[in-house]
């Protein structure tokens, strides 16, 4: 991994069938987009359990961010993050 960079992991157990682009949405403290991942092509089936990660740049970055998963550009899971120097 780079220096000035973070690791996103998610792990996945769908309750249904998910088949899409994923990628992850970083947004500052006042819902601006700062920055998005490179889309990646999932299909999991019900149950199946799978890990996929992300590097995001993060050089530039402090503060709380939110971050979003989405896949096929809805979001299915939210978190916060807070990144200090």
């Amino acid at each position: 991994m780079r220096s000035g960079a973070c690791r996103i992991f998610v792990t996945w157990n769908p309750i249904e069938q998910l088949k899409g682009l994923a990628n992850i949405r970083l947004f500052d403290a006042d819902n601006r987009p700062v920055m998005e991942s490179k889309p990646k092509k999932m299909n999991l089936r019900k149950g199946q359990m799978s890990l996929s990660s992300w590097e995001v740049p993060i050089a530039s970055l402090s503060g709380l961010y939110r971050r979003d998963v989405m896949l096929d550009g809805k979001p299915i899971w939210r978190g916060f993050v807070s990144i200090r120097p």
